[in-house]
């Protein structure tokens, strides 16, 4: 499972990366989506959130106090946002290696929000948004963006988004594993760790190499 955690602006997060690219084409600092592209996101413009985050711009809701409850709802708002937005990377990215990187999200997210929802059912644990998520709101606005893009300028901005989206979601996963109440959840939110990490990793490896 992914993007669960602490809100982080969406629209600065991408207008970092957005600024970097136009820059200097080797800082891939802000990304968030396994793809690999030989061109920087220069031609871009817009600002794009990670597609996952559900960071909010104001003070950030104050995580270390969230419910079972509240991370559940985190955790399945942030998987549904991977899916969309790794659902129409897979039929819209312009490169074989991004295209299988957003193939690779949406399975794995998939089966992170299915096995969450069903945790949550037999746990008895109803799922309650955290004060201030704008998680669906962002995710609206990241598929926006990528529609108004093309070629490798669409693959850059997706895989710029993971990237920083995986940065932020690996220590916010961490502290929500830590304050975790009930222990399944909390074991399923430890054993989703280690995705996270095989999507930042792939996402990296896929900046550095450009490979298309």
């Amino acid at each position: 499972m992914t993007s669960i955690h602490a809100r982080t602006s969406m629209g600065a997060l991408l207008a970092a990366t957005v600024a970097l690219a136009a820059c200097a084409k080797s800082d891939h600092n802000a990304a968030t989506s396994d793809t690999a592209m030989g061109q920087p996101a220069g031609a871009t413009t817009g600002a794009v959130a990670p597609a996952g985050s559900t960071a909010t711009a104001a003070p950030a809701a104050d995580t270390t106090h969230m419910t079972d409850a509240n991370i559940v709802a985190a955790a399945e708002g942030g998987d549904s946002s991977e899916v969309a937005v790794s659902s129409y990377m897979r039929t819209h990215a312009s490169s074989a290696a991004v295209k299988s990187y957003a193939n690779m999200l949406y399975d794995d997210h998939s089966k992170s929000l299915r096995e969450m929802k069903s945790l949550a059912s037999a746990q008895k644990i109803t799922p309650q948004e955290p004060p201030g998520d704008t998680t669906a709101q962002k995710t609206a606005h990241t598929l926006d963006h990528l529609k108004s893009l093309s070629g490798a300028n669409v693959d850059t901005a997706f895989v710029n988004a993971e990237v920083m989206d995986h940065q932020h979601d690996i220590p916010e996963h961490q502290q929500m594993a830590s304050q975790a109440q009930n222990a399944q959840l909390k074991d399923a939110l430890q054993k989703g760790i280690p995705t996270l990490q095989k999507h930042l990793d792939r996402a990296q490896a896929l900046q550095k190499s450009g490979a298309k």
